[in-house]
């Protein structure tokens, strides 16, 4: 429930296990309600090789991308228990959430929760729509077999 009231997440996944599947299904809901996401890729002192930090990196930016539909979604490595890219992530949320862009967050987090309440209204619509299609084409039959049975 504290999806919808969230202006902005932080998202938070390690390297010994990124971007799972009950991760990328949080994702999908976090998406669903039009949500700003922020994604933290903790534990990287944990990965020597460069080049692996690299691969970790490109899996979970190509996961996020196919799950939110965005290329854009900033991806933050830190290691919580040595400190590193802190410094990083806090100043960019000082900068990212100057007063202008939380007042934007703030008006378009309403505007964000009437389009999902929407999204789902109209498929409930649709589908009792194609109801109705259904069953006018049954009665349509059945009227044609009861004049065909009075004939």
């Amino acid at each position: 429930h504290f999806i919808p009231r969230s202006d902005y997440i932080l998202f938070v996944t390690s390297v010994d296990r990124p971007f799972s599947e009950s991760e990328r299904l949080f994702l999908v809901r976090i998406h669903q309600w039009r949500k700003k996401v922020l994604i933290i890729l903790n534990k990287i002192d944990q990965i020597q090789k460069d080049t692996d930090k690299e691969k970790i990196l490109n899996y979970v930016r190509s996961n996020a991308h196919q799950v939110l539909d965005d290329i854009t979604v900033p991806i933050f490595q830190i290691s919580s228990l040595k400190s590193i890219g802190i410094n990083l992530l806090e100043n960019y949320l000082r900068t990212e959430l100057n007063d202008k862009t939380k007042l934007k967050l703030k008006l378009e987090n309403p505007l964000g929760i009437a389009e999902r309440i929407f999204d789902k209204y109209l498929a409930i619509v649709h589908e009792r729509k194609q109801i109705l299609v259904n069953d006018e084409q049954i009665l349509f039959i059945l009227h044609s077999d009861v004049d065909e049975y009075r004939r």
